[in-house]
């Protein structure tokens, strides 16, 4: 299983995004569409006091060990595809 947090993005934009990203992330990491999830909890990113969440995304990916390869071609699909 693969986990995927989009943590401080609004959920209804984190929907839209995981839309973008669930088939090319199956192809990437060679998976079956049951083994991927993703995670969007409501939630803010925060620094010295000041709301980020308007123009910062924190995604954290948890993959079982094997995958480490992956990460560079999981990276420039998110930044093409969620990235404005």
């Amino acid at each position: 299983m693969i986990t995927v947090s989009l943590l401080g993005m609004d959920y209804y934009l984190a929907i839209e995004a995981t839309a973008k990203l669930h088939n090319a992330l199956l192809s990437i990491y060679r998976i079956k569409n049951e083994d991927l999830i993703f995670f969007a909890p409501d939630s803010f990113l925060i620094h010295d006091g000041i709301e980020q969440t308007s123009f910062r995304l924190n995604i954290k990916v948890e993959a079982p060990i094997g995958y480490e390869d992956k990460e560079r071609e999981v990276w420039v699909d998110f930044f093409s595809n969620v990235v404005d």
